[in-house]
């Protein structure tokens, strides 16, 4: 037997497809704009959030070419706001590295 479909149903599964297409693209989930953080993280008094810490890394990608380079300058923000101002217990600055990354992961 052939599976070759006729003319007709091409065109009306092209037009299915066509619809699908159209809505899945209005449906998907868009990023939402992240503002841009041009002071440091240090001068904080509570831990980032995920978005200011996203809107560091846009900022000093202006600056700072490299991913690695601008993940350990913030790293190193994060650091001494925890150091200095929040009094937490020390947190090395692998974990902070890790964590940043994740972040900037699920953002990617």
């Amino acid at each position: 037997m052939s599976h070759k479909q006729s003319y007709n149903t091409a065109q009306e599964n092209k037009g299915t497809w066509m619809n699908n297409l159209v809505r899945f693209q209005q449906l998907c989930r868009r990023r939402r704009n992240v503002p841009t953080v041009d002071s440091s993280l240090e001068e904080y008094c509570k831990v980032p959030l995920q978005l200011q810490i996203i809107g560091r890394y846009q900022f000093l990608g202006a600056e700072i070419k490299g991913r690695n380079e601008r993940v350990a300058k913030i790293s190193e923000e994060v650091t001494n706001l925890c150091r200095n101002k929040l009094n937490s217990p020390q947190v090395s600055n692998q974990v902070i590295y890790t964590k940043l990354h994740e972040v900037l992961k699920t953002y990617d």
